[in-house]
């Protein structure tokens, strides 16, 4: 078996559906998958469950390389350890925070507001096991942040025998009832390593490769937009950061390690959703993941305007004072922030003294660019999970289909072109149709409008036609 793990062969025949996997490098893999209530899978003849769960509180794992525990409370990544090498420290700092200022008026983008720190450590309630199979293992972590509105944090850690990474998985629900109020400080995890500060060696992932980094008090990898980076470390002498390269688009990653052993922390999309940041932190011997990082802006997710917009179909009901609008007082009260979430995907990978840059930028790459699994067309349309649509090998619709990849491929020039990354909008662009932006013609309607002599179309009155 391929890794070390034996499989034996499944049994039975069903349903056929060939499909390619599509790797970052080398060639494509071609695999076939047979399933049905007649199939029986092929059985890893490694059947030892990699997790344990001695009580509700606390769940154990063990890939053989790596032994972690975790369990409720602020320190939930309780015990790690690498070939039997202990790789956390005590530290009574907590792991995760979501961390808010209180402000009645914040001057947007400024880095130093005023305003009453309302600071959210999390506190983990519950932990259990999703999946404990031979060779992956997935853990659920539920909490919350301790302040005054609780967010609620849902973290997955996701384990593989014979590895000795964390996939990890952290998803944020904010409940802050006004955003004009509560802005978000700081998002992300801290943790505290055994690492030997006089033998630290530290690099970062730049856009053309591993980046030295010469330890200082702190260091770290800064994505503050989707075209700009920062390698940077703090100065021997003085409050301030001496930046070793910047750039456009980072590779996501950073690692510190001693004689004893290291940990590489990969940012998945770090720069199509900054603002991110990777810290070591000397003093406190610890790393920290910034999802939404302190040297960044407070969070703002206010409205633009505290006043209706006609064009995209808003309006007021009642008259508006001057300096004053009840529209946007309705507008907070019935379309509030509660609920809205975000999830971030992280990979924690402990590995084994000098291991080289090179290496960690490898497993950094695969992560960033994971196996992509085509079936092809025909199998996606005779399933029903696309809406239908010919074949796009077929020769009849030949320009259909061409007309389909330009409009793909123009939403991914406009992606680019214009900027759409970013910690809400990478993946997200929203846009309002049908009210405020033209009209919308039904087929027959437009037929006749194109059909028209030049000059004769701006006569038309297109209020007077049906519309949809």
């Amino acid at each position: 078996g391929d890794g070390g793990f034996d499989f034996s062969k499944g049994k039975g025949e069903g349903t056929r559906c060939d499909f390619r996997v599509t790797l970052r490098q080398g060639g494509d893999v071609n695999c076939t998958l047979n399933f049905g209530k007649d199939v029986q899978a092929g059985i890893a003849r490694e059947q030892k469950a990699m997790a344990l769960q001695k009580d509700p509180d606390r769940v154990e794992i063990d890939t053989g390389p790596l032994r972690l525990a975790f369990c409720t409370g602020e320190r939930w990544l309780e015990n790690a350890s690498l070939e039997g090498r202990e790789m956390l420290a005590e530290n009574g700092a907590p792991q995760a925070s979501v961390d808010f200022i209180r402000s009645a008026n914040y001057p947007v983008g400024t880095t130093h507001p005023d305003g009453k720190p309302d600071p959210g450590p999390v506190k983990i309630e519950k932990v259990e096991i999703e999946e404990n199979g031979p060779l992956r293992t997935v853990l659920r972590l539920e909490g919350k942040a301790i302040c005054a509105e609780p967010a609620r944090v849902i973290m997955r850690a996701e384990v593989y025998r014979g590895r000795s990474y964390i996939r990890l998985f952290h998803t944020v629900e904010f409940t802050q009832n006004d955003p004009r109020a509560a802005f978000v400080r700081r998002v992300g995890l801290r943790l505290p390593l055994a690492l030997d500060a006089g033998n630290l060696q530290a690099t970062a992932g730049g856009a053309k490769g591993a980046i030295s980094l010469a330890p200082s008090s702190k260091f770290g990898l800064r994505q503050t937009s989707h075209v700009s980076y920062e390698a940077w470390r703090a100065a021997d002498k003085g409050p301030y950061r001496e930046i070793v390269e910047s750039g456009h688009a980072s590779r996501g990653w950073m690692d510190v390690s001693d004689h004893n052993f290291g940990l590489a922390v990969v940012q998945k999309n770090m720069w199509q959703e900054a603002p991110k940041e990777l810290v070591f932190n000397r003093a406190e011997s610890s790393f920290e993941i910034g999802l939404w990082p302190e040297s960044s802006p407070l969070m703002d997710v206010r409205r633009y305007s505290n006043y209706p917009h006609q064009g995209q179909g808003e309006s007021a009901s009642t008259p508006e004072e001057p300096g004053k609008s009840a529209w946007i007082e309705s507008h907070y009260k019935n379309g509030p922030f509660v609920g809205v979430s975000r999830t971030h995907e992280s990979l924690l990978y402990f590995h084994a003294p000098k291991t080289s840059p090179g290496e960690i930028d490898a497993v950094a790459s695969d992560f960033q660019s994971q196996p992509l699994v085509y079936a092809g067309w025909p199998w996606y349309a005779s399933a029903g999970v696309t809406y239908p649509q010919p074949d796009p090998t077929d020769e009849k619709f030949t320009q259909l289909n061409a007309n389909l990849d330009r409009a793909a491929d123009w939403w991914m020039f406009h992606q680019k072109c214009w900027g759409w990354y970013g910690f809400w909008d990478y993946g997200d662009v929203r846009h309002r149709f049908r009210s405020g932006y033209g009209r919308v013609f039904p087929p027959d309607t437009l037929a006749k409008l194109l059909a028209l002599p030049p000059g004769q179309m701006a006569k038309e009155s297109p209020d007077k036609l049906p519309q949809i």
